[in-house]
């Protein structure tokens, strides 16, 4: 799966994606991005930040956020190896 990313301004949203995860996951259908929780100041550095979801792969992915933008690179991720709900 992937992940676009649309920042906004007074006039709205980006007609296109400002950025586009693909976290590359190798797994067959572990419908990475099925959720997105945030956006919030996970690493409290004054600027937002998101969780994606990869339920089926049972991981979440944290992206943080900066002056430039969304990193595409996630930097951190949490696993957990017997729920398949995990990730949701």
């Amino acid at each position: 799966g992937r992940v676009f990313a649309f920042y906004g301004s007074k006039e709205g949203p980006n007609i296109r994606p400002d950025v586009t995860i693909n976290n590359g996951i190798p797994e067959y259908n572990s419908r990475f991005g099925h959720i997105i929780e945030g956006v919030y100041d996970i690493n409290y550095d004054g600027i937002d930040d998101i969780v994606i979801g990869c339920p089926y792969g049972r991981k979440a992915f944290i992206y943080y956020g900066s002056e430039n933008g969304l990193s595409t690179q996630y930097s951190a991720y949490f696993f957990v190896g017997t729920s398949h709900y995990f990730g949701y």
